[in-house]
């Protein structure tokens, strides 16, 4: 499987292959707070859609790290079943959270909204099933981020 780097590299080289034949590009700038004004050129979107993959990485690390944090507290005692379980049943609380694979929103690297901006510039451009697949996946797991 590609990464989500390779999706972009390869959606910017179709780009600039359709640039050379006329077609004109978008453009957002990012502004304070990483918001986007306007639109983003595709190199920003890249940029974007970059860290972002760097983001769902280190989330992931961290949701992994947390999960196996916690199931040692419940074999050590130090976690309580009955609070984990409850957790889980009732749909919320960190431990439902972890399992649910939910992230801190604090890792993104930019706002939701400009993430999924930048995603969905890429993907109007990408031609390749797989790296439509990656980007589209990344979109859904935007959501995961509260």
């Amino acid at each position: 499987m590609i990464s989500l780097a390779q999706v972009v590299e390869r959606t910017i080289s179709s780009i600039l292959s359709t640039k050379k034949r006329g077609t004109p590009s978008k453009r957002w700038d990012i502004g304070e707070n990483g918001h986007t004004t306007n639109h983003l050129d595709v190199e920003k979107a890249q940029k974007v859609v970059n860290e972002y993959g760097m983001a769902l990485e280190r989330a992931s690390y961290h949701n992994r790290r947390e999960i196996i944090r916690l199931i040692n507290n419940l074999a050590n005692g130090e976690e309580s079943a009955h609070n984990v379980s409850a957790s889980l049943w009732e749909k919320r609380g960190r431990p439902y959270d972890l399992f649910a694979l939910k992230c801190d929103i604090s890792l993104l690297p930019y706002p939701k909204e400009t993430i999924r901006e930048a995603i969905e510039l890429l993907l109007k451009y990408e031609k390749c099933p797989e790296n439509i697949q990656l980007l589209e996946s990344g979109l859904r797991y935007l959501e995961a981020f509260a």
